[in-house]
């Protein structure tokens, strides 16, 4: 028998009949404070962002270098509206909260680009057919 036992805002506990219980996968509430250039060329434009990953048992952080990434990272966890008001609202300096709650594969890569190793040996090419 599977009973879910719920033990605090964010977690659930599955208990099996027998009295074993496995732990769910913990959730963290993400938030972002964006950095912008204070001088130079690039003065108020998005210089990166720190991320801050909270659960119940601990914090995560992290700074990650803004390379034009921020839109499609967040399009790969939540709908591409709402991605891209998120990452407009960081271009403007704007600290912002992820909607929802997160595991940590989601977030694993940090939000940074992801290269293709092919791009290393032959850039894309287009073609006409």
């Amino acid at each position: 028998m599977l009973r879910l036992d719920w033990i605090s805002h964010r977690n659930w506990v599955v208990k099996f009949q027998g009295g074993v219980s496995y732990g769910m996968t913990e959730t963290y509430i993400i938030t972002a404070a964006p950095t912008l250039f204070s001088e130079g060329e690039y003065a108020g434009k998005l210089k990166g962002v720190t991320f801050t990953a909270a659960c119940r048992t601990g914090t995560r952080q992290w700074f990650t270098k803004n390379c034009g990434q921020f839109e499609v990272e967040f399009g790969k966890i939540m709908v591409r509206g709402v991605a891209r008001s998120l990452a407009a609202a960081l271009m403007r300096g704007e600290e912002v909260e992820l909607p929802g709650e997160y595991t940590e594969p989601q977030f694993e890569r940090g939000f940074m680009l992801e290269w293709s190793p092919i791009y290393l040996v032959a850039p894309p090419q287009e073609y006409s057919y």
